[in-house]
């Protein structure tokens, strides 16, 4: 005999959290997209809590003084969660395309590096870019070559020489495009120094 669930899958659902304070208690409620009400509540005490608000511990008082109404209201609209992936979405394309103008910037200074070859700092730019655009669904090779202006090939050069020489991005899954930034990328982007 099989056991079936009836049970939505929320795991890969995107979610909208509110936070609310209830005496010495923090309350987290979470949403996943498609829910009537929480899936989630966490219930923690606050870091500057009164002791005496919360030795007794959570108690039917603290639940009952929830705003789960106004906090469902606000999680039934459906901006919230539109917003947030909006917004994850125009970050990774307006960071990308400053990432791309350093890019370009930088190959039309000096075209042809020599021997020595561009800095860690240009291939974590490159391994942003690419990474970021491979985030937004779009064949992330061609879009790096069209808006650094060289051809397709080298954009693929430049990505390869970031992921297997310079460390700046993890291996894909087999058969896709894509990878994550490594932890080197991300500290060199973060510093803006050439090391």
């Amino acid at each position: 005999m099989t056991e079936t669930s009836d049970e939505p899958n929320y795991t890969a659902r995107p979610t909208f959290t509110k936070t609310a304070e209830v005496g010495g208690w923090r309350v987290q409620a979470v949403w996943r997209d498609g829910s009537a009400g929480p899936v989630e509540l966490h219930i923690t005490a606050k870091p500057d809590a009164n002791s005496r608000d919360v030795q007794g511990g959570i108690t039917t008082g603290t639940l009952r003084a929830i705003p789960l109404p106004e906090m469902t209201e606000e999680a039934r609209q459906p901006w919230p969660m539109i917003e947030s992936a909006t917004r994850s979405l125009t970050t990774h394309a307006q960071t990308a395309d400053k990432a791309v103008e350093l890019i370009r910037s930088t190959v039309e200074a000096e075209p042809r590096p020599g021997r020595s070859g561009r800095p860690d700092l240009f291939y974590a730019l490159v391994a942003y870019a690419y990474f970021a655009y491979s985030r937004l669904g779009t064949n992330a090779i061609r879009r790096l070559a069209e808006a650094t202006g060289v051809e397709r090939r080298t954009a693929e050069n430049w990505v390869n020489h970031a992921r297997d020489k310079r460390g700046m991005l993890t291996d894909p899954p087999s058969g896709k495009a894509g990878g994550e930034l490594t932890e080197k990328a991300k500290q060199l982007l973060l510093k803006g120094t050439e090391s």
